[in-house]
């Protein structure tokens, strides 16, 4: 539950962002591009490097407070409302009516996504499992 409130406070976070700095994103878009990229990058590499021992692994306990913070600093996010907004949203119209609207409905969407992450992540758990031990 509070990651839905996470996403919905970047969401309206991202839309005052957004909307009072757009006309500069013609100007920050290029590194915005580059920052994204080398995220991106950095996760790829991370994804593809050995893992420790599973022992390693199961002796680290996580929090809801560190999940939270993760979540509140999640830059696909970030990058995924700022992308929305500057590319769909704010070029249409600069009515606040109509960006609140297409922000609720983004904010609806990125819900729906993560309960679908989420519940196919859940469904698949155990598919995973036995496949990262048959192959790694």
């Amino acid at each position: 539950m509070a990651g839905f409130a996470v996403l919905a406070v970047l969401g309206i976070m991202s839309g005052v962002f957004t909307t009072s700095l757009y006309n500069w994103i013609p100007i920050v878009e290029p590194y915005f591009k580059i920052a994204g990229a080398t995220y991106l990058l950095y996760l790829a590499r991370q994804i593809s490097m050995p893992k420790g021992s599973k022992k390693e692994s199961r002796d680290v306990q996580s929090s809801f407070l560190s999940g939270f913070i993760l979540q509140i600093i999640n830059v696909k996010s970030i990058l995924f409302y700022l992308t929305v907004l500057s590319a769909f949203i704010l070029p249409s119209n600069e009515s606040l009516k109509f960006i609140a609207i297409y922000l609720a409905l983004t904010i609806f969407l990125g819900w729906m996504a993560l309960l679908l992450w989420s519940g196919f992540g859940s469904l698949f758990k155990d598919f995973f499992l036995n496949m990262t031990s048959h192959f790694g």
